[in-house]
């Protein structure tokens, strides 16, 4: 059986069950079948640590610029507070 990759993307100020919770539930999936189906990775925007909002760091598999962008579908968006606020 084909692994299918399960990436879930950690931004600066993540929290860390936004990162864990879905991958745990993939974790268990792959318990309850002969052969694990998904293989689970974690998405930095940059190569490097990224910092919680706990202040633990996070340890990306792959960097955003490692991701093959045609093979991505995004099941979650990021929290607005990621991005800069604009004046208006």
């Amino acid at each position: 059986m084909a692994h299918k990759t399960i990436a879930v993307v950690a931004v600066p100020g993540v929290q860390l069950l936004d990162v864990s919770g879905p991958l745990d539930v993939f974790a268990e999936a792959n318990l309850h079948v002969s052969q694990p189906c998904y293989r689970l990775v974690v998405i930095g925007v940059e190569k490097g640590p990224v910092q919680s909002s706990s202040g633990v760091r996070l340890l990306p598999d792959w960097t955003m610029d490692d991701a093959a962008p045609d093979r991505i579908e995004p099941v979650a968006r990021m929290r607005p507070t990621f991005f800069p606020r604009r004046r208006l």
